[in-house]
C-alpha cells in the first residue's frame, strides 16, 4: 500500500484515516470502509490466494503428479466469491466447500459451479431429508453441471450429514464409499 499510493496523505484520503504514518499502522487492524480500501483488499486477497493455491499445485505435483487436488473445505461465505472461485478453478481438480442447507439452491450452486470453470464440486456437511434427496436425485440429471457430494443415511424427521456422489448426468449414492465421518449407518 505504501508503495500503491505513495504517501501517507493519499493513503488516508483513499482509506478514510487520519494515520501520521505508513509504520503507524503496523500493528493496527485497519477497517475497510471505503470502495478503494474494499478494491486493495480484495487484490491482497487474490495475491494470496493465487500464490498459495499456484503453490500447491506446483508441489504436489511435482511430488504426485496423479494426486486428486480437492483443495480447501470453504464455508458457504467464503466460497461465494468469484474471484476465490477463479483462482481455485485455475489450481484445483475439485472444489470443496461446506454446504449447510435444508434445501438446494440452484443458482448458489450453479454460479459456484460457473464461478470455477465448471469444475466438479464438492459441497457437503448438508442437512438431508427423505424429500429433499428426491429433489437432489432429479437436480443431479442436469446435463450441464457436474457435482460430487455425499449422504449419509438420514430420516425425513432426522437430517443428517450428507455425503452423495453426483459425477455427471446422473446421481449416484454414497452406497460402497467408505463413510468420511465413521458412521455405521
Amino acid at each position: 500500500l505504501r508503495e500503491k499510493y505513495g504517501s501517507i496523505e493519499a493513503f488516508n484520503s483513499a482509506w478514510a484515516l487520519s494515520a501520521a504514518s505508513f509504520d503507524e499502522l503496523l500493528d493496527q487492524g485497519l477497517a475497510v470502509a471505503t470502495p478503494a480500501a474494499r478494491a486493495d483488499l480484495q487484490a491482497y486477497t487474490d495475491l494470496f490466494f493465487e500464490t498459495y493455491f499456484s503453490w500447491m499445485e506446483t508441489t504436489f505435483r511435482k511430488h504426485d503428479p496423479n494426486h486428486l487436488l480437492i483443495g480447501n473445505r470453504l464455508h458457504k461465505g467464503t466460497i461465494n466469491n468469484e474471484s476465490l472461485c477463479r483462482i481455485m478453478g485455475r489450481h484445483l481438480d475439485v472444489v470443496s466447500f461446506y454446504y449447510y442447507t435444508y434445501g438446494i439452491d440452484r443458482d448458489f450452486l450453479g454460479k459456484i459451479h460457473r464461478w470455477t470453470g465448471d469444475k466438479p464440486m464438492m459441497p457437503s456437511r448438508s442437512e438431508w431429508s427423505a424429500s429433499l434427496l428426491a429433489e437432489t436425485m432429479r437436480l443431479g440429471r442436469i446435463r450441464t453441471t457436474r457435482w460430487l457430494c455425499g449422504q449419509r443415511a438420514s430420516t425425513p424427521s432426522k437430517p443428517q450429514s450428507a455425503a452423495l456422489v453426483l459425477p455427471g448426468p446422473g446421481l449416484r449414492t454414497g452406497d460402497g464409499l467408505r463413510r468420511v465421518d465413521g458412521s455405521e449407518d
